[in-house]
């Protein structure tokens, strides 16, 4: 049962932290093998190489110091009190800060008023009682105080509320050396121990606790909350202090049974199997711990274990700072006389642990003062726990592995807060509080995308800083030590977080970054389903859902603090025959701190185009694409990278701007046709080249793409009108880098598996023009047929003359940008023909030439296309209505070789063509293994 710490907390204090943990299931108490001793001389040096390489070489970390003649930064604002309801507390704080309270009166009060000496309080200081948050702060203040007293007298406030001189004796590399002059009290001590253990050699009873493990009351009262520990057992790091029976005591049990770990699986060595599986964990993680770098405070003496600590309950454990207990001391809370249970053994002493390390870098007055020191602790602490857990899992049950991620639920449901957000002291699942206990996940990432020193250097970082805060730490380390840019960190992760689940292998990513960590699945699985709903039934973080109407229209703005990232997920209709091109219109203060992402999904986490797109302007607007059977939804992710400054707005605006096309396909051909009749559509599958997943023009025998494979959109048409007389020329155009012509407007587009038809209407300075293109398969397997008409509704006295470009670049795989083309021009419609495939649709821009005009042969190799102007004549059409009309046929196909795409033109009549063969041996001779083609054939 998860339960709130009232008291209990207010104890802590009077040690000057309180870093808790939760309490864990009854599976996780499942234990696993025992082993002996590590020897101190075998744990990696601090210093020594971490176990994890960086994915590339890492700069040496090297701060300078501030010399004693330059000035710190700027003293913080004094703190504000006002909000407290406690009116004693409140002007005790203030006193305090003022200067009117000095820091050991101060000191005794607040003992006093949390209940920890007998003397009372001033009656200006006095409350009825204070709330669990007013005992935290309490508890703070005394933490940043007690270091302002001279050495004596903050040891005698030690010594007199933490027993830090009788617990010393114990932690000595030799734990009978004497610590004082006071030898009368040490051979009282050690004589108890040895009666103790003579007795219990002459009962033959073999379960009862024997050497190595040295039994008989050790600790006073009043060491970490207990009346008496029974027994005391020696590592070369650590000591162990526990009960073995009676209040708060742990599992006794020394016996083998079997298969069940939760009871024993060491016989008779005097050690209840409970402790040694807890001296397993900690020697495991201490080895693991420094070889990632990292050290404790005073390493030779001993840390020391306080299991049954009346100060944390079952489940639960705090480290306070060595300055304050006078030395490094974890309590851990267990009531096995009472529950039948005692505390996790393989998870709560590795994270217990990792704050012993963490108390290196930080003293007590940033831990009390600086929250989002607080959560980069328990954070980092969750992290460091996976790191001894996974090394030591053939010993740690599949309850255990994993426990470090029990808050990461709390992490998703909340992912527009502060990285360094901290709920409470503490972690409470039940009633939603513990978020920076799933912050883990960032430290994860930070490991895989730079290396386990990248966690270090933050804490490295906070060591060295005047004012320490772990943001902004953060931002410097990625920023200064790796190179990297914070705000695309952040852009990724939180892309990298709402893909976390749903992938079962590595091609449903593509190339976008993911989690490697071999426990991506259990951390799905204790997400439990968390943010899944009808539109993706996958666990993700909490998300806007916002259903577009018919004309695409929404708004919205969301609010997200330094670190954190918002979602809204942009439903479109599920309509086959509609798909958009949409705009995303983003906007934030000119200070720009967000990065807006989008992201178009078939499922989570497969796209169905190739790349996200991001900005990170005041005012940009995004293009996507959204509809269709499958791509119908679009996720916007509003990212804040800065983390220096606190919570920016983020406001979008979307509308469909023009519906886009679809693959069509024949015997051996496939195109991918835009409304506009131009060419290249998304959402196809990889090509043997590039594996683009665009689609132009693809010869699906091979699966190699000619047109898209370099995401060059770079085809289309164009039209020039001249009117009789040559006065009033216009143009207009559809093209997949210059997009629709202003004067332009698609009148219909619809589509088959196999065919596919446009209509784009023109209206100009004189009569309207309509351009029709229809795409079907030809006669041949090899060729496309697109028949184009073009219509004016001018009189027939008034016919102007038209002429079409149809431009298409070139990017042949497998060696796209490196084409050879030959080109063959000689007809009476053909006005211009040349090499440059990347001119404008409009004819009236110009007639480009890169190398080659006309006709010409195997040119190249180089990146190159084709250019055709071409004559349309117009015949007035009988009928009622009077307008006139040309119509022409294109051709775009691909073959194995060039003799049979020369077969393939030949059999359907088009003798002016293009064909582009890609730079492999035997071209541009053979055409092997494909060459593509663009043909013309007017119609007689």
């Amino acid at each position: 049962m998860w339960r709130r710490r009232s008291l209990i907390i207010a104890a802590a204090a009077a040690l000057s932290v309180s870093l808790f943990q939760p309490s864990v299931s009854a599976d996780d108490a499942v234990g696993g093998a025992g082993a002996g001793a590590v020897e101190k001389q075998s744990v990696v040096a601090a210093d020594s190489e971490p176990a994890e390489s960086a994915p590339y070489e890492i700069p040496e970390y090297n701060p300078v110091p501030l010399s004693k003649g330059e000035e710190p930064p700027a003293t913080p604002e004094p703190e504000d009190y006002a909000d407290l309801r406690a009116t004693g507390l409140r002007l005790m704080l203030e006193d305090l800060r003022n200067g009117d309270l000095k820091e050991e009166a101060f000191i005794n009060h607040a003992y006093a008023k949390l209940g920890y000496q007998s003397k009372g309080v001033p009656a200006r200081y006095r409350d009825d009682a204070l709330t669990e948050g007013e005992q935290i702060i309490l508890g703070m203040a005394i933490g940043r105080e007690i270091e302002k007293l001279p050495h004596p007298v903050r040891k005698s406030i030690q010594n007199r509320l933490a027993h830090a001189k009788d617990l010393q004796r114990f932690l000595k590399e030799d734990p009978k050396d004497d610590l004082t002059d006071d030898s009368t009290e040490e051979s009282t001590v050690e004589s108890t121990v040895d009666q103790s253990a003579s007795a219990q050699e002459s009962s033959g009873d073999v379960s009862v606790l024997a050497a190595p493990v040295e039994c008989g009351g050790f600790l006073p009262a009043g060491v970490g909350g207990a009346v008496v520990f029974d027994c005391a057992h020696q590592m070369d790091d650590f000591v162990i202090f526990y009960n073995i029976e009676g209040s708060r005591s742990v599992d006794p049990d020394d016996d083998a049974v079997g298969a069940d770990l939760s009871r024993g699986d060491i016989p008779e060595n005097g050690v209840p199997n409970y402790i040694d599986r807890l001296d397993r964990s900690f020697r495991v993680a201490l080895t693991k711990f420094h070889g990632l770098g990292y050290e404790e405070q005073d390493p030779d003496q001993k840390i020391a274990v306080l299991i049954g600590s009346r100060l944390v309950d079952r489940g639960v454990g705090f480290v306070p700072p060595p300055q304050a207990a006078g030395a490094n001391v974890i309590h851990i809370g267990s009531d096995f006389d009472e529950s039948g249970l005692s505390s996790n053994e393989f998870y709560l002493p590795r994270h217990e642990l990792f704050h012993v390390m963490q108390y290196k870098h930080i003293d007590m007055g940033t831990v009390f003062n600086v929250r989002g020191v607080n959560a980069w602790m328990e954070a980092t602490a969750e992290w460091a726990a996976h790191q001894a857990l996974q090394d030591d899992l053939a010993h740690v049950p599949a309850t255990s592995a994993t426990s470090y991620a029990s808050a990461l639920k709390l992490f998703f449901e909340r992912p527009e807060q502060e990285l360094t957000h901290q709920d409470s002291f503490g972690k409470n699942l039940d009633e939603g509080e513990g978020r920076q206990y799933g912050a883990f996940i960032f430290a994860e990432f930070l490991e895989e995308r730079f290396g386990a020193q990248a966690i270090r250097r933050t804490w490295e970082r906070i060591g060295d800083s005047w004012f320490p805060d772990a943001a902004s730490q953060i931002e410097d380390m990625i920023e200064d030590d790796f190179g990297g840019d914070p705000y695309e960190e952040f852009r990724v992760f939180g892309v990298a977080n709402y893909q976390l689940c749903g992938g079962s292998t590595a091609a449903d990513y593509g190339s976008y970054w993911r989690y490697q960590d071999a426990d991506v699945s259990e951390w799905c699985t204790r997400l439990s389903g968390s943010g899944s709903d009808a539109t993706f039934p996958v666990a993700r973080p909490k998300h806007e859902t916002v259903a577009l109407p018919a004309d695409g229209k929404a708004s919205g703005a969301a609010t997200v603090e330094d670190g954190g990232v918002h979602y809204v997920d942009l439903v479109g209709q599920k309509d086959p025959s509609k798909l958009w091109n949409m705009a995303v219109r983003t906007m934030q203060d000119d200070d720009r701190r967000l990065t807006f992402t989008v992201v178009n999904w078939e499922r989570i986490p497969k796209r169905c185009y190739a790349d996200d797109k991001s900005a990170r302007a005041q005012d940009a607007t995004i293009d996507t694409r959204i509809g269709g059977d499958t791509c119908y939804v679009v996720t916007l992710m509003i990212s804040h990278g800065d983390l220096d400054e606190e919570s920016e707005e983020g406001r979008w605006e979307t509308a469909y701007t023009s519906l886009f096309g679809g693959a069509v396909g024949g015997t051996d051909v496939e195109i991918g046709v835009q409304p506009g009749g131009n060419l290249i559509t998304p959402g196809g599958s990889p090509s043997a080249g590039t594996r683009t997943t665009e689609v132009g023009l693809r010869y699906k025998p091979t699966n190699l793409e000619a047109v898209s494979a370099v995401a060059c959109h770079c085809e289309g048409w164009g039209i020039q009108v001249t009117p009789p007389g040559g006065v009033g020329q216009w143009s207009g155009w559809s093209h997949g880098v210059h997009g629709l012509s202003a004067n332009a407007e698609i009148v219909s587009f619809t589509t088959t598996p196999t065919t596919a038809t446009s209509i784009v209407r023109l209206v100009g300075t004189d009569y309207p023009v309509y351009v029709q293109h229809d795409f079907r398969p030809s006669s041949r397997p090899e060729l496309y047929d697109v028949e184009v008409t073009i219509t004016s509704l001018a009189p027939e006295a008034d016919v102007p003359h038209i002429t079409y470009r149809r431009v298409v670049d070139w990017d042949v795989e497998p060696t796209p940008t490196e084409e050879y083309v030959t080109v063959k021009a000689d007809h009476e419609n053909v006005e211009f023909a040349s090499d440059y495939g990347l001119a404008g649709p409009d004819p009236a821009s110009g007639r480009p030439v890169l190398h080659n005009s006309g006709s010409f042969t195997d040119a190249g190799p180089y990146d190159q296309g084709t250019v055709f102007d071409l004559n349309v004549p117009l015949a007035d059409i009988p009928g009622p209505e009077t307008w006139v009309e040309g119509s022409f046929h294109l051709y775009y196909g691909a073959a194995p070789s060039q003799d049979k795409a020369l077969e393939a033109l030949a059999a359907v009549g088009a003798p002016v063509y293009s064909l582009a063969k890609p730079n492999t041996p035997g071209n541009p001779g053979s055409g092997s293994p494909s060459t593509f083609v663009l043909g013309y054939k007017p119609v007689s």
